[in-house]
């Protein structure tokens, strides 16, 4: 796991940059303006060691900042990307046969073996799994809560890893499109605001490209 950087909303630019640079020595990494979000975001490291690093959210119109809410979060890069793409895509897969399942008036010991099934397909002879695990989904909220919503998780984390790809790729001609497409929000559907930008999530091989950052990232660790 590593550590990105660790967000603070603030109400003085000024205020807050004499105080984080002058005083603590900070220096300014870079800064984004987001005239639709109206927002600043100023990223800040210290002089020769800028991977770690601080961002001030500024935003643009008055807000008190009271209980907590100056701080906004603690940003980590997570190694395990498998935990976030596969493993959820085999929530949803289990979770697609059990709807059909209980469609069709089967048991929850059947929900148990297709549940098992995803695990043993999954993790193959990797891992010696005990039989509690056939009941591992009883202990996930998101399959009987919120149907379907892991899939967000492997969809978000698959984009991110696809779109960078596409960044290596294009270098520099790609960030006014991907500055585009963060200022949109959650404004349309993701297949609208990806088409603006020249990406077709229905393309396989836009796709793949995220898999190849993940190659490239055991290709690294099996090389250490």
């Amino acid at each position: 796991m590593k550590y990105l950087h660790t967000m603070v909303r603030v109400s003085d630019i000024g205020k807050s940059l004499d105080f984080y640079c002058s005083m603590l020595g900070l220096v300014e990494v870079r800064r984004f303006d987001s005239e639709r979000g109206r927002f600043t975001l100023i990223f800040l490291g210290a002089r020769g060691d800028e991977d770690a690093q601080i961002e001030l959210t500024y935003n643009w119109d008055p807000e008190d900042y009271d209980e907590g809410r100056n701080f906004g979060h603690l940003a980590y890069q997570v190694d395990d990307i498998y935990a976030t793409v596969m493993r959820q895509a085999y929530f949803v897969r289990f979770e697609v046969a059990a709807h059909e399942a209980v469609r069709a008036g089967r048991s929850a010991e059947h929900l148990g073996d297709l549940y098992w099934e995803t695990l043993t397909e999954q993790f193959g002879d990797a891992l010696d799994l005990s039989e509690e695990f056939r009941h591992e989904w009883l202990t996930i909220p998101h399959i009987y809560h919120t149907p379907f919503y892991c899939y967000a998780y492997c969809f978000g984390q698959l984009l991110v890893l696809a779109l960078y790809q596409r960044y290596k790729e294009q270098g520099a001609a790609f960030v006014p499109g991907y500055l585009k497409l963060l200022a949109t929000g959650g404004s349309a559907r993701p297949e609208t605001m990806l088409a603006e930008v020249g990406v077709d999530i229905t393309d396989a091989d836009f796709w793949r490209g995220g898999f190849a950052v993940v190659d490239e990232m055991v290709t690294e660790l099996e090389a250490s």
